[in-house]
């Protein structure tokens, strides 16, 4: 007798081993079904949903000792002001700091800020291998660049918002 399963090498060693299940019958399944193109998937109701959410356990910044979930909010949403990220420059620009042109687009800049901010942050040191002296220091320049272009950002935004509304109540 060959042996090619475990359950020949079981049986051969004179262990009870239970004959295998035979396999489900297939069912009959209209061609329709079996074109990948037409079958739908059966979303979960909306009772299902709302019982999962229900069950669902919701964070709360109090129990984790962070406080008032509206304090937490407020604190993690907070900016950090013009003043303040322009005494952090000194006399570097923002762009050089991020190290993007001085006729880069918004996205060149939010990209370059990413990029950095995933090099110097402090809780990536472990990753980076950074001084964190350098880091922190690094962190709150790209930081405090970033601050300033978004203001300008959001700024040039509001006037071009501005602008177009004023052009189209004269059109009108």
């Amino acid at each position: 007798m060959a042996i090619t399963t475990v359950a020949d090498l079981l049986k051969s060693l004179g262990a009870d081993v239970p004959e295998p299940a035979a396999p489900p019958k297939p069912s009959v399944v209209s061609k329709a079904a079996q074109d990948p193109k037409t079958v739908k998937i059966k979303s979960k109701s909306a009772s299902k949903w709302a019982t999962m959410l229900a069950n669902y356990p919701k964070y709360d910044p109090a129990v984790e000792g962070y406080g008032n979930a509206d304090e937490w909010r407020g604190v993690f949403h907070a900016r950090m002001g013009w003043e303040k990220a322009m005494k952090i420059l000194g006399t570097a620009l923002p762009r050089t700091v991020l190290g993007v042109a001085d006729n880069a687009d918004w996205l060149a800049i939010k990209s370059a800020y990413r990029g950095l901010s995933m090099d110097w942050h402090p809780d990536r040191l472990k990753t980076t291998g950074k001084d964190p002296v350098q880091a922190a220091e690094m962190w709150e320049k790209v930081s405090a660049a970033y601050e300033i272009l978004e203001t300008e950002h959001e700024r040039d935004e509001e006037q071009k918002a501005k602008r177009l509304k004023k052009q189209k109540r004269l059109a009108e």
